[in-house]
């Protein structure tokens, strides 16, 4: 299952049941595992606010107390939704975090549509 989920590039689950896994004491110590990272569809951007708050979905709802601060340089995916887009930040000790922030917090927002009334 593990090496599915790598080939795959899900790394949020890849990550979740290796944890079960080594909990459960079913992985050999020191086994080196990682999944692949598909990186086809994101671009770099740096976080342009004081903090920016990340959230598990793409809605006001889903906000943590966990924020990236004004330099810090994400992974973004090139679509929005509700004016969220998601991100992948690398911590310094490696650790990789897949979450949400606003838009206007790495300054990608997508331009509204013009509609005109006839």
């Amino acid at each position: 299952m593990l090496e599915l989920l790598a080939r795959d590039g899900d790394t949020i689950n890849f990550s979740k049941l290796k944890t079960a896994m080594n909990k459960a004491g079913m992985l050999p110590k020191n086994t080196a595992l990682s999944a692949r990272v598909d990186i086809s569809g994101w671009t770099k951007k740096s976080i342009v606010s004081e903090r920016a708050y990340l959230y598990v979905s793409p809605s006001s709802l889903g906000v943590t107390k966990a924020y990236l601060i004004r330099g810090d340089v994400v992974a973004i995916y090139l679509k929005s939704i509700n004016s969220f887009v998601e991100v992948r930040y690398q911590q310094k000790g490696g650790r990789l975090v897949e979450k949400w922030v606003r838009c206007q917090d790495v300054d990608f927002c997508e331009p509204k549509e013009n509609l005109e009334v006839q």
